[in-house]
């Protein structure tokens, strides 16, 4: 399927026809895991919103890798479509990871 331009992800989305609603976790685990990375997520962006530290960049490239997940599981047409304009990837590309002393 080739899709336009589109001018949101929302506009994506309905090109597509990808909005199917969140997928029910198969599991405790995995409802446990969800809720764990949903909670970074938010966590993370009300950190930028009110222009805090956001925290050592491998937890922000796992916060930003789970957006993605999340977003997927959504809408993986939406989740690409994010991902191929998100500067985020771009940015975090070009910090070096740092390795801690012993690790």
């Amino acid at each position: 399927m080739r899709l336009t331009v589109a001018a949101s992800a929302a506009d994506c989305a309905v090109q597509c026809g990808s909005i199917r609603g969140p997928v029910k976790p198969a599991s405790v685990d995995q409802a446990d895991r969800l809720d764990r990375q949903l909670d970074r997520i938010i966590k993370l962006h009300n950190r930028i919103a009110h222009h805090e530290p956001v925290g050592p960049t491998s937890v922000v490239r796992e916060t930003v890798r789970d957006s993605f997940t999340l977003g997927h599981r959504i809408s993986p047409a939406m989740a690409a479509w994010w991902r191929a304009r998100t500067v985020a990837v771009r940015v975090l590309a070009a910090r070096p990871v740092r390795v801690p002393p012993g690790g």
